[in-house]
Order: C-alpha cells, then structure tokens, then sequence
C-alpha cells in the first residue's frame, strides 16, 4: 500500500537526516536540553567576561551616539558612557542584544529544522534583534532627554519587555517555516 503524504511528512520530519533530531523521544530530550543549555552557558560567560562584553558594549555606544547626532541631538561619549545634556547613560551588559539573541538561538536550535534554516533563521534574527536594540537604546536616551519621569518606564517595562516578545514572534515565524521546509 503506497505511503500517504502525511505519513510521508511525518517520518520526513521525524528523520534524523532530514534535520528532525533524534527519533527517540529520550534524544529530542537531550537535545532540546544541550541547546538551551549551551545558550545559557554563553549567556552567563558573556555575562562574566569584562574582555568579551566590554568592546562589544564600546561598539553599541559608539554606534547609539552617532544614530542620535544624526537625528541632531547633541551626543558624546567616552567607552560605553553616553553624554547629553546633563543625563549620562551607561551602557551595561543588559543593554546588548545578548540576552533575547541567545533565547532565540536557544530556541532555534532546540526545535527540528534544517542546518541552513537555523543558521538562515539565527542570521536573521540577529540582525533584526540588534537593529531593534539600537531603536530601543536611541528612544530610550530621547526619552530620558525629553521626558524624564518616563524613562524608568520605558527601559524597565515597555522596552525589556518588547526585545523578549521580539525575539519569541522570531521564533515562532522561523519555527513555522521551518516545520514547512522540514514537512516538504
């Protein structure tokens, strides 16, 4: 009797071969828990490390201020220090991308799909993360300029709270295509 094609969908996306992960239920276990794992030992070595994080914050400064001196605001800054007016903001490790990227990445990882749809999904991903961390680190400092009472607000609630749900619609649009390249 010939194969229907959701049985053929299921053991296409349930074969190793074809970027589902382990067949066995104990595998997929083991490897959704590597993948996270993994991600959360970066996360905290990042965390760790002043030699990893603090040029990769440098870099964040450097690239926020000249965003805002090209929206014309008057902007310096010194290492990961920012200077406008009589506010001075401080780039620290939760202001990178790290956090919501390595959930992504977590989660990309963990779930069946291809290699180059992981890595197409993980490129991706990255970029719009790190585009969306600098409009929040831009609007953060104009908020702090212009309307101050707001700023804790903005940065504790509105702003954290959209880089996770970001970083989750990611995953969920990569997880759906994905499941579509697999399932095909």
């Amino acid at each position: 009797m010939p194969e229907s094609r959701s049985q053929r969908r299921a053991r296409v996306r349930n074969h190793p071969s074809e970027g589902g992960g382990s067949t066995t239920p104990w595998g997929q276990i083991l490897g959704v828990i590597a993948a996270l794992g993994g991600t959360l030992t970066v996360y905290i070595i990042f965390n760790a490390s002043l030699s990893v994080n603090e040029p990769i914050r440098n870099v964040i400064a450097d690239v926020t201020a000249s965003l805002l001196r090209l929206s014309g605001s008057h902007v310096t800054n010194e290492g990961s220090l920012l200077r406008t007016g009589d506010l001075q903001f401080a780039i620290v490790t939760n202001c990178t991308p790290a956090g919501p990227l390595l959930l992504l990445w977590g989660g990309m990882l963990a779930f069946p799909g291809t290699l180059r749809s992981k890595l197409t999904g993980m490129a991706v991903g990255a970029v719009v993360l790190i585009s969306l961390n600098f409009v929040r680190l831009v609007t953060l400092i104009i908020i702090g300029v212009e309307w101050n009472s707001a700023l804790d607000v903005a940065h504790l609630l509105v702003w954290q709270s959209v880089m996770i749900l970001a970083s989750v619609a990611i995953w969920l649009t990569w997880l759906r295509g994905s499941s579509r390249t697999v399932a095909a």
